[in-house]
């Protein structure tokens, strides 16, 4: 029906609940019209209907399939249900439980003199160790066990530490949560190229038998989530057959030397580099490659991300993944997640982590290996899923700026984590900040057509010559398990925090790198001081804490050197090989990550320099064959700045993000707060005049203060404050009088007992609610989400219950009118419940069950937060500055119009300084002029005002997330502020 747009968003269409056909069609269109032309098909926890995998659930996928051919837009596949990928939805444990994923557990003991230790367990035991107990620099010896019994004689009491081999028996988040799967245990060996494609022919084989004439076609590819091959902090990996495949590989046997794993000794270095070596590169190939080449066969892509991938996490991205480089190398669509609303200047709102700098630094390296992973094997796109656990009410700029650093730094796939088919049921608690259902969604249009053009970008190549190794060696040499999952390293073994601040600092200093992994180092052809690489050349190479290099590699960095290559070491100098033989590097400059972008600019030519005041990320990049500087403000202050680019081209083109372009006069930049552009160097346009975003806020001539009038675009909402009575049993059921257990709820639905429909098959809800003004009554409504609401009584009235849905936060809401029962003063508002179907203990899931679904009232009225007895008074007659949810309306759902009216000659511009975590629209005289989703809030007048009155109307939408107020995993999330919060300002 219309033009494919590519490089737009490509969410999760999370399906859930009853999917219907006619709701299909008609988010169908909504998608299309918030200009998103491919998707995910994604099953979520809480799917009921129809069952994953099912003949059914293939029937729909066929539907969803056609109907986007239709349209002319693509489709993805997301392999599981939920994650992680490795159960078919809990089949494929059942199906194959011979390729159940296994781990190498160990335990330890302490025996005295001539005690007696019994291994009793079913699990392998596979290699024992002992030796004196308060010695720890004491070499650990091999027990020998006879008969499952081991004797200590030796005199003293010791240690005893136990390996074995234990099949993992966990309930994985993709084996639960929906009506055809009942908490199965087990997930697949990925270790095992046969268990992977045992669970191919799962899940990957059953599309490609329904669909093969549309892959790589209206079907472009699959998704793969976080998988791992260790499951348990301090298990190593294990498959059947490794132990010999290894020795093959290495002719030494690694369980005589288990414990080099959990301490340093003589010759653990080695052990731990080849094992790691060995299972790092066996996972890439049996799972990753598996996957990659089943794609490329059938003309489709891969894409996806690892577990643990944050680089600063040292220990747990080795042990639960290995190299991430290796994993990515194979997908067709190297991909990464970033699922808050982090930047490397600032972690997410809210965020108070003791280690907040360094962790947001983290990020953009998460970020580098993925895209420097693409460089080196010429993939096209590099896929981020983004922001699917940031809070409903967190403001459109601030995913801007998320999306601003990663298209920067090459990402150009974005994947929206969960657009929500419905927000019905417990959905509430595993949606996203992106559902059809908020009140802003109509202007997502904006959001799209700025990913689109960003992304583009993303797709040039850096124009860099520096990079910074990513020291895998050491990595895998200095890393020693530990209890802890993300910093179980010892100081001496931390390499993670000079990779991570040697790049944030080149970052700061605007100083284009790549990552340079070490199987690419040994792929890539040195000569004159430059390091020829794949898509890539270097004449400078930093050493992040590099301690530990194969002989192979320190004699390419040599000659490197040699040649008049540029290395700078950071904090230490290669000194060893695996094997513990001698480095000389010690005539390498020893610097600090804060020294490092200094001494590079001191004896390197670089592109471009910046100079000024701001937090800017910026990158140069080819684009399409135009050298294009990318500069994006991440802080909250205005940014101003002077480029120097003397070795590129002029004139200069400038264009803001959404805006028309302009032919730039100078070379100083001014960047408002989220704001970000583009200069494409060597290029010429008409237009000498910027867009009216552009510059720093202008002096006001006017200010508009109010009150103004207002209306609403529907009823307003106000949550009752509940209390729960359980009703197990009939008497209790007919009657709320006979309830005998009353629990108080918060206003947002908690409570303090999670019951099963067997325990509580029903329950009361009960409520007052005060009505000040008689016209609050014309209309006056309850809303609820259908089906799990059997009675409504308001001042012992029954309140016959609605035959019809009525939209509200999702489709699937209805509402009755109980303006008849009601009256003036206190009322009092009676519910009978049906305890969830997701209640049930086979349904368990990782969110808690202990939230009400909403049930408001709804109406033309004003309210108040968090009253114990919710208050209805008189709408306010006009609106005036601050918040409108201390106006009233805390829980509005839909957009309130301010009206103002402006004489013919009072401005030629309108800036809205302030509106909240909001975004806006605006009309002058009945002519859209656009809307606005970051800073500035500013708006052209000039052309658009006429002699004598104009009608101006500012529109302000809520958003879904003040009124749903828990978020991803039933955290709670403060109400945040919408509104005119300060004059807007006439120039």
């Amino acid at each position: 029906m219309g033009e494919f747009r590519e490089y737009g968003f490509v969410p999760w269409w999370s399906l859930c609940g009853t999917v219907e056909r006619e709701e299909l069609l008609r988010q169908f269109q909504m998608l299309q019209d918030a200009g998103i032309d491919e998707f995910f098909i994604y099953p979520n926890m809480g799917l009921y209907e129809p069952d994953y995998l099912s003949d059914a659930w293939f029937d729909m996928s066929d539907f969803i399939i056609q109907e986007a051919k239709r349209r002319g837009m693509r489709v993805w596949i997301y392999d599981e249900l939920n994650w992680p990928s490795g159960t078919a939805g809990g089949l494929f444990p059942r199906n194959f439980p011979q390729y159940r994923l296994k781990n190498l557990c160990h335990e330890c003991f302490t025996l005295v003199p001539g005690e007696r230790f019994v291994f009793g367990r079913s699990d392998r035991c596979i290699r024992a160790f002992f030796r004196p107990k308060d010695d720890p620099n004491a070499k650990w010896t091999k027990a020998h066990f006879e008969d499952n019994v081991f004797f200590n004689e030796t005199g003293t009491t010791i240690l005893l530490r136990v390996f074995h081999i234990v099949i993992c028996n966990d309930c994985p988040m993709s084996s639960r949560g929906t009506r055809s799967t009942w908490n199965q245990r087990g997930i697949c060996d990925r270790l095992n190229p046969k268990a992977v494609r045992a669970w191919l022919s799962c899940v990957h084989d059953k599309y490609y038998e329904r669909f093969k004439d549309e892959c790589g076609k209206t079907v472009r590819g699959f998704f793969y989530d976080e998988p791992s091959f260790v499951h348990g902090i301090g298990n190593l990996p294990w498959t059947d057959g490794l132990d010999v495949d290894f020795k093959n590989k290495f002719g030494y046997d690694f369980l005589d030397y288990l414990p080099a794993f959990y301490e340093d000794f003589p010759g653990s270095e080695k052990v731990r580099y080849d094992f790691w070596t060995y299972t790092s590169d066996r996972f890439a190939s049996s799972f990753t490659k598996t996957i990659a080449e089943w794609c490329a066969e059938r003309n489709l892509e891969l894409t996806g991300h690892c577990n643990a991938e944050e680089f600063y996490g040292q220990s747990g991205r080795l042990f639960y993944s290995g190299n991430i480089h290796r994993i990515q190398s194979y997908q067709q669509v190297p991909g990464m997640d970033l699922l808050g609303d982090h930047t490397p200047f600032h972690l997410g709102m809210g965020n108070k982590r003791k280690d907040s700098e360094i962790i947001a630094h983290n990020y953009f390296v998460t970020a580098k290996v993925v895209t420097s992973t693409a460089r080196y094997i010429g993939a096209k796109r590099v896929m981020s899923e983004t922001t699917g656990i940031c809070d409903r009410n967190l403001p459109p700029r601030r995913s801007k700026t998320v999306w601003d650093w990663q298209t920067a730094s090459g990402v150009s796939l974005f994947n929206l984590n969960g657009l929500g088919y419905t927000e019905k049921g417990f959905y509430k608690s595993t949606g996203s900040l992106y559902s059809l259902f908020q009140p802003w969604f109509h202007q997502f249009e904006k959001l799209s057509a700025f990913v689109r053009e960003t992304s583009h970008f993303a797709t040039g190549l850096l124009r860099t010559d520096v990079a910074v190794l990513d020291p895998e060696t050491t990595i895998r040499t200095l890393t020693t398990i530990t209890k802890e999952y993300e910093r179980g390293i010892t100081p001496k073994a931390d390499v993670s925090t000079a990779v991570v601040e040697s790049m944030a600092e080149l970052l700061f200093a605007h100083i284009d790198m790549e990552m340079l992994f070490e199987e690419i180092l040994d792929k890539s052809e040195v000569s004159n001081g430059v390091i020829h690489a794949p898509n890539a050349v270097f004449r400078v190479l930093v050493l992040p804490k590099a301690v530990i290099l194969t002989a192979s590699r320190a004699e390419k960095i040599r000659a490197f050197c040699k040649g008049g290559g540029l290395v700078f070491c950071i904090e230490e100098r290669p000194s060893r090989t695996p094997d513990g033989q001698p480095l000389d590097f010690s005539d390498l400059p020893l610097v600090t990550p804060k020294e490092l972008p200094a001494r590079i600019r001191s004896c390197h030519p670089l592109p471009y320099s910046i100079t000024g005041t701001g937090e800017l990320f910026t990158a140069l990049r080819d684009l399409d064959g135009v050298p294009t500087l990318f500069l994006a403000n991440m802080g909250e202050a205005p940014a101003d700045v002077q480029v120097t680019a003397e070795s590129l081209p002029t004139p200069v083109v400038a264009k803001i993000t959404g805006d028309d372009p302009w032919q730039l006069q100078g070379n100083k930049v001014h960047l408002e707060p989220y704001q970000s552009m583009f200069l494409r160097y060597g290029q010429t346009v008409p237009n000498q005049t910027p867009p009216v975003t552009w510059g720093a806020r202008r002096t006001a001539s006017l200010k508009l203060e109010g009150p103004w009038e207002y209306e609403l675009s529907r009823p307003n909402n106000a949550f009752p404050c509940y209390d729960l009575g359980l009703a197990p049993n009939e008497p209790e059921q007919k009657d709320s009088a006979n309830v005998q257990c009353w629990i108080p709820c918060s206003w947002s639905g908690c409570h303090d007992l999670e019951f099963t429909p067997d325990e509580c098959p029903q329950y009361w809800l009960r409520s007052s609610f005060v009505v000040e003004d008689e016209s609050v009554l014309n209309g006056l409504s309850v809303v609820y989400e259908e089906d799990d609401i059997l009675r409504i009584r308001v001042n012992g009235q029954e309140i016959p219950l609605a035959t019809s849905r009525y939209p509200l936060w999702t489709y699937e809401t209805r509402k009755v009118d109980i303006s008849s029962a009601a009256h003036a003063g206190e009322n009092t508002l009676e519910i009978l419940c049906k305890t969830s179907y997701w209640n049930r203990e086979d349904k368990v899931n990782m969110f808690a069950m202990n939230i009400l679904d909403p049930i408001v009232l709804h109406g033309n009225f004003a309210t108040k937060f968090g009253e114990k007895v919710v208050t209805l008074s008189a709408l306010p007659k006009k609106l005036h500055l601050g918040d409108l949810g201390k106006q009233g309306f805390p829980w509005f759902l839909g957009d309130v119009n301010y009206h103002v009216v402006l004489k013919g000659n009072q401005a030629t511009a309108l800036e809205l300084p302030d509106i909240g975590d909001a975004t806006v629209d605006v009309t002058l005289n009945g002519e859209f002029l656009g809307s606005r989703l970051w800073n500035p809030f500013r708006f052209e007048l000039a052309g658009h005002l006429r002699p004598g009155d104009n009608d101006l109307i500012i529109t302000i939408p809520t958003n879904l997330g003040n009124f749903i107020a828990h978020s991803f995993c039933t955290r709670y999330t403060p109400p945040t502020q919408i509104g005119l919060l300060q004059p807007p300002e006439l120039s």
